[in-house]
């Protein structure tokens, strides 16, 4: 028998949270001098319409070109533990996002959606490999906020009600069942300018992105895992300042 290396996977429980890990972390991949790139989505851990569900953030490490995973965090309350064995299973058969996506995984209301989230993060790595969309994380978002970038856009595509609800700073509200009719409002922009959408968890806004794309509208980015990952990388950078 031969020792074929372990992949460091790991769960922990505090209270109701969940959180994991198998494979590489963003950092230990850029250490490794790997061209990759994240992807991070939030799901359900099964279908909302059946009672007792709780979000499920997820983010994949995946190697640029070939688009095989080589890491997965996930966090959240029910199911965490489920869906890391699916992550380090497919790490193990070096599989890619694509493969992931294309999973048969175990489906009815009470324990998963029709795309189980672990499919759902797999198809969303997928599109952005294959070039559908391009992303940009909270953490680079910020970035360049700080930096003052004037050619930034920061439009936001959720409702109305979403948006008073708590937004990023700075962002414009067009409602994606608004955003074709308002299009004019864009022509003025700076073109060489990045134009970044965001919505909840980044559905609506890779919709809204792929429609700017489609209108000639150039470089364009969908926020990674939408507002809901903004706050959580605003809470992280929080609780490390507050460490330090």
């Amino acid at each position: 028998m031969r020792f074929a290396g372990a992949l460091g996977t790991f769960i922990v429980r505090a209270g109701d949270a969940v959180a994991g890990k198998t494979g590489l972390s963003e950092r230990e991949a850029l250490s490794e001098g790997l061209d990759f790139f994240v992807s991070l989505t939030h799901s359900p851990d099964h279908a909302t319409y059946f009672p007792g569900g709780t979000m499920m953030a997820v983010k994949l490490v995946v190697e640029r070109g070939s688009g095989r995973l080589l890491g997965a965090q996930v966090a959240g309350g029910a199911g965490v533990d489920k869906r890391l064995d699916v992550f380090a299973t497919a790490i193990a058969a070096k599989m890619t996002v694509d493969q992931l996506g294309e999973l048969d995984l175990a489906y009815a209301p009470p324990f998963s959606s029709a795309r189980d989230p672990a499919q759902m993060a797999g198809m969303v790595a997928a599109n952005l490999n294959a070039g559908a969309v391009e992303a940009i994380t909270p953490a680079e978002l910020r970035e360049l906020q700080a930096a003052g970038d004037r050619q930034l856009r920061i439009i936001d595509v959720r409702t109305p009600e979403e948006h008073a609800r708590g937004s990023i700073p700075g962002a414009v509200l067009m409602p994606l069942d608004q955003l074709r009719g308002r299009l004019q409002e864009l022509e003025g922009f700076d073109p060489n300018g990045l134009t970044v959408m965001h919505c909840r968890s980044g559905q609506r806004s890779y919709v809204a992105a792929r429609l700017l794309e489609q209108r000639g509208f150039r470089n364009v980015r969908n926020l990674a895992g939408g507002y809901l990952s903004y706050l959580a990388d605003l809470d992280a950078r929080n609780i490390a300042g507050d460490a330090r």
